[in-house]
């Protein structure tokens, strides 16, 4: 459930829709919502979310890709509630998304950019460290035939703990 904000700028005045995929491949109009309904942006430097809620990553687990649209007039594409498994490549949406907005909103008058991110699950595991061993013994010269005691206290494993000594 962490949050997300979006950055972006624009150096005119600019419609912006944004689309999240999930790592299902379902697309999710993110903005303009029923919170923020104008998608109407000045020129300048934006922070969405704009107002009193948030984006929160939620899942499936996976990669997620969001997408900005900014466009000289209003568009509706109909992504919204979209599901397909060529969208889990950010690459074929936004080959998708381009292709409805120059089929709607003409060549040369709006502007697509993507960002991934990975939603939850484990971090790749490191590769496995040797443990190190330490270990003194006593007596320090020992005779043949005659008992020694070893103490390997000062070994340690960088990426987990010791379980088992042999000797």
């Amino acid at each position: 459930g962490e949050s997300l904000q979006i950055l972006f700028s624009t150096d005119q005045q600019a419609y912006v829709t944004v689309y999240s995929v999930d790592a299902a491949g379902r697309v999710a109009q993110a903005f303009p919502n029923a919170f923020s309904q104008n998608g109407l942006k000045p020129a300048g430097n934006h922070t969405l979310p704009d107002g009193n809620y948030r984006f929160t990553v939620t899942g499936p687990v996976g990669a997620e890709s969001v997408h900005l649209l900014l466009s000289l007039s209003p568009a509706n594409l109909g992504l919204d509630g979209q599901q397909s498994g060529r969208y889990l490549d950010p690459n074929q949406f936004s080959q998708e998304l381009q292709a409805r907005a120059a089929a709607q909103l003409g060549q040369g008058r709006w502007s697509t950019d993507f960002s991934t991110f990975q939603v939850g699950g484990a971090p790749p595991p490191a590769a496995n460290q040797p443990p190190r061993a330490g270990f003194t013994f006593s007596p320090s010269s020992p005779l043949a035939g005659q008992a020694v005691q070893f103490d390997a206290s000062a070994s340690s494993d960088p990426d987990g703990r010791i379980v088992e000594y042999r000797w």
